[in-house]
């Protein structure tokens, strides 16, 4: 998420308002800045915010892996491209 350009809560309600219905879930993943980039990244208390306005308006969210998740998620991918 980006902060000031995404994780507005005007924009939560409105992504709620088109997706309701629909089945399937939103992922709210932080950004990860770079300094060639002027974004930075959405900090907690909006990316909290966003997400409990999605769950109150009853859409499926989930916030972004951590860092230590993702590498197990990838090691045990690459794991399985091995062995498959």
């Amino acid at each position: 998420m980006l902060k000031d350009q995404n994780d507005l809560p005007m924009l939560a309600h409105e992504l709620s308002d088109l997706i309701r219905g629909i089945n399937g879930y939103v992922n709210l993943i932080p950004y990860n800045s770079v300094t060639e980039l002027a974004y930075q990244r959405s900090d907690k208390n909006a990316m909290l915010e966003f997400y409990d306005i999605l769950k109150k308006r009853g859409i499926t969210a989930t916030r972004g892996l951590k860092k230590a998740m993702i590498l197990l998620l990838l090691v045990g991918s690459c794991a399985t491209l091995i062995y498959d």
